[in-house]
């Protein structure tokens, strides 16, 4: 039986993905930007700002963290997507005074694309078409396949026409005020990225370009997988 391993957050996880995989078994894995990018240090920092990036699983040390990138790279890990969850700082606060009340998760949504692309591409002037065809299968082609929606994930004839025109060259510093997520903060504050999204485009419609939202309430339809 098919079996999808979601949250990796450590070494140890990833090590028996890929010995599954090895044995032939139909194991697929994924992780998030913020066990990519953040560590357990995070915990440390005083009052509410320690509370923020508690998430389940929790965040692990650097060492995981840089098992999880080569995963993504070699494959033993497939899927890059987020566990977006925009609680607001108020909401993070009710939890100071007992743990078990934080509630967990992080707002990661917006960033993802460009978060991964600096990990598996780079910032560099001619990305090496590999990179760049594994940055499109972890973040489009293979959760379209994984998860059975058929006419997503690839730019082929029949397929729905969703395309993200990605601009390799752009630099994008994340904080609240750049980003449109309502949580009013991001773990990533501060954080410069080269490559953001320019355009998106939806069912053949352009929907958003240059940070601006063109589209319209109700258009948005549900897809079975």
């Amino acid at each position: 039986m098919p079996v999808h391993i979601f949250h990796v957050s450590c070494a140890a996880t990833v090590e028996r993905i890929a010995a599954a995989k090895a044995r032939g078994l139909p194991v697929t894995g994924e992780t998030c930007p913020q066990y990519l990018y953040l560590t357990d240090e995070v915990y440390d920092r005083a009052g509410v700002a320690g509370a923020l990036p508690v998430c389940s699983p929790p965040l692990r040390p650097a060492a995981d963290r840089e098992a999880l990138w080569a995963a993504l790279k070699s494959g033993a890990l497939d899927v890059a997507t987020t566990d977006h969850c925009p609680f607001t700082v108020d909401e993070k606060a009710t939890g100071l005074h007992d743990y078990s009340q934080i509630p967990g998760g992080i707002p990661s949504i917006e960033s993802r694309l460009a978060l991964v692309y600096a990990g598996l591409v780079g910032a560099v002037e001619t990305p090496s078409p590999a990179a760049l065809r594994r940055w499109v299968d972890v973040c489009a082609t293979t959760p379209a396949r994984v998860f059975g929606f058929s006419r997503k994930g690839r730019l082929l004839p029949g397929f729905d026409a969703d395309v993200v025109v990605f601009d390799p060259r752009a630099e994008f510093t994340i904080s609240p005020a750049t980003l449109h997520e309502t949580a009013g903060w991001t773990p990533y504050d501060g954080l410069t990225v080269r490559g953001w999204p320019s355009v998106t485009i939806s069912r053949g419609k352009v929907i958003v370009q240059n940070g601006e939202w063109h589209g319209e309430q109700g258009r948005g339809r549900f897809v079975a997988r």
